[in-house]
């Protein structure tokens, strides 16, 4: 079977149409172009999926893969709401950027970094592998030791 690439087209389509919004606006929410948007709705056959199609099926409330099933004659799988999302059982924040979500789904977590700045709220910082399998270096862990003293504003340089 040859991938439907017209049938992916009209389901993304639809499904922005039903959550109404504009191209600029899943473009926006899916934190990809809107020329992104516009393309993988023209239509066009292409060898495969465009890298920003994982953030646009998030953007959409489908499950990862979604785009895939389509192109093959099946439906999306929708997740339970596209406002809410999970990483490892825990709930993320509401109204936190979709795009933020699909990436904390993705990977395996590695380390991360909380810090408090008073009166201009936390940043907070996640380290993250494409697998649990992977085992950082020891230039990627110095890396990460230097990101989290710069972020505790704790001077790594010595003063000799």
């Amino acid at each position: 079977m040859t991938a439907d690439w017209s049938r992916l087209a009209a389901k993304i389509k639809t499904r922005r149409r039903e959550l109404d919004l504009t191209q600029a606006g899943l473009a926006q929410r899916a934190g990809v172009s809107e020329s992104s948007v516009y393309l993988v709705e023209g239509g066009r056959e292409r060898k495969r999926l465009p890298t920003t199609m994982p953030a646009i099926e998030a953007a959409l409330g489908w499950d990862s893969g979604s785009a895939e099933a389509i192109l093959g004659g099946g439906e999306p799988a929708t997740v339970a709401s596209p406002a809410a999302g999970t990483v490892g059982g825990g709930e993320l924040a509401d109204g936190m950027p979709l795009r933020l979500r699909h990436e904390l789904r993705q990977g395996h977590v590695v380390d991360s970094a909380v810090v408090d700045r008073p009166g201009a709220g936390r940043f907070i910082v996640v380290w993250k592998t494409d697998d649990a399998a992977s085992e950082p270096t020891d230039e990627d862990l110095a890396e990460w030791s230097r990101i989290h003293r710069a972020l505790h504003g704790i001077d790594g340089e010595s003063s000799n």
